[in-house]
């Protein structure tokens, strides 16, 4: 995944997995956790799992503090209409996106200063010159 924007941007990418849901208890605040068992056991637990821990992946990479920040240490909060950052206080300046594809992968990128309204292009790129 490869994100080009003129904001300061963070992205990550991860193969869905099964079972993995069971980490959120020790990577994730107590509501995440909450929120990611409110959903069906099994593979429906699993894409929230991966949801939260793809949202949070691009926000420790656009910080610059990469793993340094640990998951644990902020949360974040996911709507229908928006996804909410709380790091010592609300943080607007933080946009957070997904992109759905049809496949068993999930999406997500962070930028920072970037207006609600802003948009995205997505396109796949052929590498192999095929």
């Amino acid at each position: 995944m490869c994100v080009i924007s003129p904001y300061e941007v963070g992205c990550d990418v991860e193969h869905i997995r099964v079972g993995r849901s069971r980490l959120a208890e020790r990577f994730f605040m107590e509501n995440e956790t909450r929120w990611i068992h409110s959903f069906a056991e099994g593979v429906e637990q699993d894409i929230a799992f991966y949801r939260l821990w793809t949202l949070k992946e691009c926000y420790m990479k656009v910080t610059g503090r990469g793993l340094s920040l640990t998951p644990d240490k902020f949360s974040l909060t996911l709507s229908p209409e928006r996804i909410v950052l709380d790091h010592d206080g609300v943080k607007p300046e933080y946009l957070f996106r997904e992109l759905k594809l049809d496949d068993d992968f999930r999406y997500a990128y962070c930028l920072k200063g970037a207006p609600e309204t802003h948009s995205v292009k997505v396109m796949e790129v052929d590498l192999k010159g095929e």
